[in-house]
């Protein structure tokens, strides 16, 4: 049985926004399911999305071992940033870059990217990143149908709530964080003015 415990998966940074991108990944996954039965220009080879994305969750835990190995935390913080980069323009390529959904997941890309201190190298080859597997993927996969189209509104409706689902629990635990760090910092303030008295 799996179970989610808040608090702990707010003490550890890493487990946290493993989880959160599990619960990404997982909306994404339910929203292009939706999409293939709502939107009529959405085929069955776009649902072959989320096999990728298992295989790459797969094999991700020991790529990001030897990033961390070699570059240290700033360098596996950037693969997971470009990683997400071409997964969510997968998942845009995917459901034929329609409007509202698009948008979304893009802010909420800019989101977790304004939060997690990438580097601005990084933030530089994003677009490479991002035009290049959207035009492979466009080309060799899903075909270019038409794009930039309205979606239905039940998946605009679906990808809101999840959208602020995301936001909310991204601005809990930064909440949450900075008053830990701010109760670390009274404590240890404390014990210095009692040291120094």
């Amino acid at each position: 049985m799996v179970s989610f415990d808040l608090q702990s998966a707010i003490s550890d940074v890493t487990h946290f926004t493993r989880r959160m991108r599990y619960m990404i990944y997982f909306s994404m996954s339910l929203m292009l399911g939706i999409a293939f039965l709502t939107e009529f220009n959405i085929k069955l080879e776009s649902l072959l999305v989320i096999p990728v994305v298992l295989f790459i969750f797969f094999i991700e835990p020991r790529l990001y071992q030897k990033v961390m190995f070699h570059y240290g935390k700033q360098g596996r913080r950037n693969a997971v940033f470009l990683m997400d980069v071409a997964l969510v323009t997968l998942f845009a390529s995917a459901l034929h870059l329609l409007l509202l959904p698009t948008l979304i997941t893009f802010g909420g890309l800019l989101f977790v990217a304004y939060f997690s201190r990438i580097s601005v190298l990084t933030l530089l080859i994003a677009p490479v990143i991002a035009i290049a597997v959207f035009y492979l993927s466009s080309s060799l996969w899903f075909g270019f149908e038409p794009y930039w189209q309205s979606a239905s509104d039940e998946l605009v409706a679906l990808y809101m709530v999840f959208f602020m689902l995301f936001m909310a629990a991204c601005l809990y635990y930064q909440t949450h964080r900075s008053m830990t760090l701010n109760d670390e910092k009274n404590y240890y303030m404390d014990e210095m003015n009692r040291y120094v008295n």
